[in-house]
């Protein structure tokens, strides 16, 4: 295990340098023709597959593909246990943009990243925030892009869901946009201190899209809440 984890982790900064360089060069050159940024965030994909398929001992499973409508955009609800729910979620069959912390943009490459996807960044607590949160957020819906959001708001350290925040059920009742519940497993079991458990295996799983028209915020994050807590593996 010892020498499987100090492989994947040289493999892990190798992989997200080359993928950082290339994006970088991307962004510069594409730019002007591409304002919303759909060729970096497909590059994103391709790094998230990357991350989990260059360690052969790692297997992830997508279900409820079917749940996701071509051509609706949706605010997607995740649990969040680790930093690797972040390139676990670009497995989703969606193009989106992330609503994170403005902490996020010290973190060395990540932060660099989330600007260049034009990704919308907030302030913890600051309500001018909140409420850019909510006219970007709805701007993107309407721009063919879904919205993905931890809605509890920072990460479970026990791997349970955590009473949602109502930030992203204010959005989508906002922009008219359903919510597309997922549940991850596996990113908050992977590692035991700073060694990483090989093999293993990351689930994700789609469930239906919930209309939450004519629920308060507050319902409509308890109602999503326990969908998800039904789910979890």
């Amino acid at each position: 295990m010892l020498i499987g984890t100090l492989f994947y982790y040289v493999v892990f900064v190798v992989a997200t340098l080359i993928f950082f360089v290339v994006s970088f060069v991307q962004f510069v050159l594409v730019r002007p023709f591409d304002r919303n940024r759909k060729m970096l965030h497909w590059m994103w994909r391709l790094w998230s597959r990357a991350i989990y398929t260059l360690n052969p001992l790692w297997r992830v499973r997508v279900e409820g593909r079917e749940n996701v409508v071509r051509g609706e955009n949706y605010v997607v609800t995740a649990n969040h246990c680790s930093m690797l729910d972040i390139p676990l979620l670009y497995r989703l069959p969606l193009r989106f943009k992330w609503v994170s912390k403005a902490e996020a943009l010290k973190i060395p490459f990540f932060g660099a990243i989330l600007w260049m996807q034009g990704d919308i960044v907030i302030r913890r607590g600051v309500a001018a925030d909140a409420r850019k949160m909510i006219e970007q957020g709805t701007q993107m819906l309407h721009n063919r892009f879904s919205v993905a959001i931890f809605p509890e708001g920072t990460r479970s350290h026990d791997g349970r869901i955590h009473r949602f925040k109502e930030g992203a059920f204010v959005l989508a009742l906002n922009a008219g946009a359903r919510v597309l519940p997922v549940v991850t497993e596996g990113t908050g079991s992977v590692s035991q201190g700073w060694k990483l458990r090989m093999p293993h295996r990351f689930n994700i799983k789609i469930l239906p899209p919930v209309d939450i028209s004519g629920m308060t915020p507050r319902q409509a994050a308890d109602r999503i809440q326990k969908i998800m807590e039904k789910e979890q593996i």
